[in-house]
């Protein structure tokens, strides 16, 4: 199952995902905040459209996730608004996995967390036990493993270390990403000598 974060003045954005690779997902539903975006299935979270509030609308779908569909399907794809993924490389990767360990994958940072984040931008897998775990935590924790000013990816890293949940690595067999935090012509144009942020905090050595 696939959840996508959006919001109301990402419309189009949400409308060209909604007929590229959303419906591929064997189910998929856009995560917005207090409005929803008319003719696309959508769940309201109670948070105010921001920043700040990702990680609150983050937990809140997880929960949602665990209490509704926990049991149905063994993925679920975490993805924004401006996300883009070959549902064949993704399904093919999944065959890798077991859904009934503590798992979460994507494009794994080095930085705040001690075993690594992984980037919301490019989106993140987790298993059905790591979504039940990370759920389990949110609901049960008297101090949140996460607060609402920390940035949705650092967050959910910070909940999936205590959890016990696993990063996976996501390197495919020809030892390259699989997942990208930037747009393509974004990755095309890194140099090594660029000074861009992603060289201090990608999680593997980058190649050019």
């Amino acid at each position: 199952m696939c959840f996508i974060l959006t919001q109301p003045k990402n419309s189009l954005k949400a409308r060209m995902i909604n007929t590229t690779w959303a419906p591929l997902c064997d189910e998929y539903v856009f995560v917005t905040g207090n409005e929803t975006i008319p003719e696309l299935p959508c769940l309201k979270v109670p948070v105010i459209e921001s920043r700040k509030t990702l990680m609150a609308k983050t937990a809140f779908m997880i929960r949602h996730l665990h209490k509704e569909y926990g049991h149905k399907y063994d993925f679920f794809l975490k993805a924004d608004d401006d996300t883009y993924f070959l549902m064949d490389n993704l399904r093919e990767f999944m065959q890798e996995l077991n859904p009934e360990k503590k798992l979460i994958a994507g494009r794994r940072f080095k930085t705040y967390v001690e075993q690594g984040y992984l980037s919301g931008g490019a989106g993140y897998l987790l298993s059905q036990a790591g979504l039940h775990a990370i759920a389990e935590i949110l609901e049960n924790e008297e101090k949140p493993c996460h607060k609402n000013t920390v940035a949705e990816d650092v967050g959910l890293g910070l909940c999936a270390e205590r959890a016990g949940v696993e990063i996976v690595d996501s390197i495919d067999r020809n030892h390259t990403e699989r997942f990208h935090p930037l747009s393509v012509n974004g990755m095309l144009k890194l140099d090594p000598s660029d000074g861009h942020w992603i060289h201090s905090y990608n999680y593997y050595p980058m190649k050019y």
